[in-house]
């Protein structure tokens, strides 16, 4: 009887959710089972949004770099999910585009990313991309929108910038994340010019009606060129739907099986590998843990698996069978998550 296989969760826009966690008595957690794994696994703060080296990146996309061994100064985002969305060519410039909001202080901007009620609509995205579009082709650039929705561009020539996530930029003052490098002033005047056009555009006016805060801002970055495309590797089983994460396997000319709906349909499609990793975006931290941690602890439990690592955006939580008998170990619920 083959061995159970060992998973790795990754579990992008978590982070928010568990940030935002607020303080409960042991007996009224709202994660209950991921305070019970967090208090008995090994539990760090792996990737944090603050290391400005890896900026470039998100925490969630660090992580699985690191689980798959690569380099993350080969895995830049934008062009690497370009060419998950199947829309890239090797060699070719990429950068990746958010709309964002900038809002004014007392003596400074600061950075607000558009997320959980003020996210940005599809509907928003089409209305304001005909107006981008032209300006960026003024600019040697051409607007994509990904396969999760998101927008890229292709540029005529490769851009010596050095740019930062957008939750990276949140956790740092504005002035210190703007883009820098040879060509940072003409991005800077660039980023100026569409924050003319953003502003009175009626999809701020419905959103003004709305209480929400302007798409005032369109932050770049994940800057930099396709990489040629790797010998077929030995990268484990993998799920998801995420341009990035089909890049990833796309580049190394291996298969990625969508995101299964259910935890259930993942342990059976999972049951022969040795090892497997599934990429499940999720914003809400009960549902997180009612639907994939507690299904999951009980798998680990009756060794269905026979290690589990979580990777929860800038957190890492490993966790085994004998973690679990640690029942001296309290529940560490992520309001007391130290990073």
């Amino acid at each position: 009887m083959p061995a159970p296989p060992r998973l790795t969760l990754i579990v992008p826009g978590i982070g928010a959710a568990l940030a935002q966690s607020p303080a409960h008595t042991a007996e009224s957690i709202d994660a209950p089972t991921l305070a019970r794994v967090a208090g008995r696994g090994a539990l760090s703060c792996a990737w944090s949004r603050r290391d400005a080296q890896h900026a470039g990146l998100r925490s969630w996309q660090r992580g699985l770099l690191a689980t798959l061994d690569l380099s993350p100064g080969a895995c830049a985002s934008a062009p690497v999910s370009a060419c998950g969305s199947g829309i890239a060519q090797a060699g070719e410039y990429w950068m990746q585009l958010e709309p964002v909001h900038f809002a004014a202080g007392l003596d400074r901007l600061s950075f607000l990313p558009l997320s959980g009620a003020a996210a940005v609509q599809e509907a928003e995205l089409a209305a304001l991309a005909p107006l981008l579009a032209g300006h960026l082709r003024s600019c040697g650039m051409e607007l994509h929108t990904l396969a999760d929705g998101g927008w890229s561009a292709r540029c005529e020539r490769a851009w010596s910038v050095d740019t930062v996530n957008p939750e990276a930029a949140t956790a740092r003052e504005l002035d210190q994340v703007m883009p820098k490098g040879l060509d940072a002033g003409p991005l800077r005047r660039l980023m100026t010019e569409l924050q003319m056009l953003l502003h009175d555009h009626p999809v701020n006016d419905a959103r003004a009606r709305h209480g929400l805060p302007a798409i005032n801002a369109i932050w770049f970055w994940g800057t930099g060129s396709v990489p040629a495309p790797q010998p077929a590797g030995e990268l484990p089983p993998a799920y998801g739907d995420l341009p990035y994460l089909h890049g990833i396997y796309a580049l190394h000319k291996q298969s990625l099986q969508p995101a299964p709906a259910t935890c259930d349909a993942m342990l059976a499609a999972i049951a022969t590998a040795k090892r497997a990793l599934a990429v499940i975006p999720c914003a809400d931290l009960q549902a997180l843990d009612a639907q994939w941690i507690a299904p999951l602890h009980a798998a680990l439990a009756s060794r269905r698996i026979a290690r589990l690592e979580l990777i929860l955006d800038s957190w890492l939580l490993h966790l085994d069978r004998a973690a679990l008998r640690r029942f001296w170990r309290k529940a560490l619920p992520p309001s007391q998550w130290a990073a």
